[in-house]
This record gives structure tokens, C-alpha cells and sequence, in this order.
């Protein structure tokens, strides 16, 4: 693709691929040169320069690559952003299907008909209790007929005129003396002692001691697994990353949003190249890494062994 003349960076009748395109040719830098120093692909830059937005991975990773691209060249990248988002990205997001009435299937689903076959239970469980309330209240409950008791059997009654039996007066008998008691021995046997309670022996037993040893709380972060490593990212800002394991496959590349972190374990040496890198806060192994000494245009290349 031929470079556009230099000029103006902003013309209002250059789009955003147009503008990049110009500032590049301004400052005498190649497609090829480019592409390396942002770590894209030169097709990914020519698609970019011609606005040809469906060539690349989506939105983000289009914003991305105008900031980084900008950064580069050192020109502002807010009015690229904003043009960007009026032109391209607010229509990808606008996009709506051609046919909006679109019928509901009219079969009803399993789980309604047994959510209706619940509340018809219910409402005939309700309507039973309430039926038999209403019999009990209009036929109260009779109170049981007394049972007769039989007097207790008793001796047949002497006729009349027959004097009455008398019955014999019990004579007390004669109080037996009280025995005398014996004479203590002169060397009485002490007492025995009286044995502990089995209960308190038992609770006694039963008890555990006082220092019991409590097992630590686990760590915060999961251990690292044998032979593997761990890279944590926490992006303050949207940062591009892209990270190589010691196979030189690409594990991880995206664009990654402010505000949140990635974890990769994997096989060490890493690979890693970060755009926007003043923005993101690196771990390797749990230990920090400064990102500062590798940084070249925002962008760091480092390697973690």
C-alpha cells in the first residue's frame, strides 16, 4: 500500500487510517517498522490505514491499536477515538436483524403446566380444609353420654329389728424393752473413704485439654504447581499483552481492560510484550517486576525465567 503525502496530521478529508497513514509517512517510517514496534502483524497495520475495520479481531482491539499507534507517532489519540466511535464503532453497535417480529413459540414450556398443577393442588388442599371447618362449625360435637358406675360390692344388709354386728375392739399389745446397746470396741475402725462419684470421673476423663493446637488458615493464593510458574497483570488503564511460553507459543494475546488483572502459569522462560506499559503493575512469581527498565515508546518487552 503506497504511503499518503505528508501534510497536515488532521485533515477533515482524511478518515482515521488516514491520518496514521500520514503521520508515518511524516516521519519517514515503514509499514514493516511499525509493525514491529507495536508487535502487530503488517497486514493488521495496512488493514488499520485503509479503515478496513472488519479485518480486524473487533472494537477493542481497534481502539487499542489507534492508541498505541498514536502514542507512537506522538500525536493526540483523543480525536482519533472520537471519530472512531462516531464512524465506526457506534454502527457496529447500532446493528439490529432485518425481521423484529419474530413469533414466540405458543407451546408452553414443561415447567409451567407443573407450576399450574402445584397451585390447582394447593387451592383444592385450601377449599378442603375450609369445607370441613364449615361442617364443624355447624354441627358442634355432642358431648359423650355418662357412664354409670357400679357401686363397690358391699355386705348384704341385716333384715330389719336384727341388732347390728359388732365388731371386735383390737387390743394393743405390750411394748417389747428396748435392748441394751453393745459396748464399742476400744480401737474403732476408721471410716472407709467415700469413693469419687463415677459421673465426675468420667467428665473428668472426657475433658480435653486446655492446649489444643489450632491449624493455620490457608494462604491467600493458591500454590504455584511443581514445575510451572505464575504471571499476574493488573492493568490500571486498557493495555494490549501479549505472552509466549518457553515452547514459544502464545499462551495469552488481548486486549485487556482497566481495572482488572490476568493470571498465566505455564512453563517459564515467558515472553512478554505490554502496550501502554506505564500502566500496568507486573508479578512474576508472586514478586513485583519493574517494568520501567524495558520500556521503550509504552511498550515493554520482558523476559521472566
Amino acid at each position: 500500500m503506497s504511503d499518503p503525502q505528508p501534510g497536515s496530521l488532521a485533515p477533515e478529508e482524511l478518515t482515521v487510517g488516514g491520518i496514521l497513514a500520514a503521520a508515518r509517512a511524516e516521519r519517514g517510517l515503514s509499514v514493516s517498522e511499525v509493525a514491529q514496534r507495536l508487535k502487530f502483524s503488517p497486514r493488521q497495520i495496512e488493514a488499520l490505514e485503509a479503515d478496513r475495520y472488519e479485518s480486524l479481531p473487533g472494537a477493542p482491539f481497534v481502539r487499542g491499536m489507534v492508541r498505541s499507534y498514536a502514542k507512537l507517532l506522538g500525536i493526540d489519540a483523543a480525536p482519533l477515538l472520537g471519530s472512531l466511535e462516531r464512524k465506526v464503532i457506534a454502527g457496529d453497535v447500532e446493528m439490529q436483524p432485518r425481521d423484529m417480529s419474530v413469533p414466540f413459540p405458543a407451546e408452553r414450556r414443561p415447567g409451567s403446566r407443573v407450576y399450574v398443577l402445584l397451585s390447582m393442588l394447593i387451592v383444592l388442599a385450601v377449599a378442603v380444609v375450609l369445607a370441613e371447618w364449615f361442617l364443624r362449625s355447624q354441627h358442634p360435637a355432642q358431648p359423650a353420654a355418662p357412664v354409670a358406675v357400679a357401686p363397690p360390692a358391699s355386705e348384704p344388709l341385716p333384715p330389719p329389728g336384727a341388732p347390728a354386728p359388732t365388731e371386735p375392739i383390737p387390743v394393743p399389745e405390750p411394748e417389747p424393752a428396748p435392748a441394751q446397746p453393745a459396748a464399742a470396741p476400744e480401737a474403732a475402725a476408721a471410716p472407709a473413704a467415700k469413693p469419687a462419684p463415677a459421673a465426675a470421673t468420667e467428665t473428668a476423663a472426657a475433658a480435653p485439654p486446655r492446649d489444643v493446637a489450632v491449624p493455620e488458615a490457608p494462604p491467600a493464593r493458591g500454590p504455584i504447581p511443581p514445575g510451572k510458574s505464575r504471571v499476574t497483570l493488573e492493568f490500571e488503564q486498557e493495555s494490549w499483552v501479549e505472552i509466549r511460553d518457553a515452547s514459544g507459543e502464545i499462551v495469552f494475546s488481548g486486549l485487556n481492560r482497566a481495572g482488572t488483572r490476568r493470571v498465566i502459569q505455564g512453563v517459564a522462560p515467558f515472553e512478554l510484550v505490554i502496550g501502554n506499559a506505564s500502566a500496568v503493575q507486573l508479578s512474576f512469581n508472586d514478586a513485583p517486576v519493574a517494568l520501567k527498565p524495558h520500556v521503550r515508546s509504552d511498550v515493554a518487552r520482558v523476559t521472566l525465567e
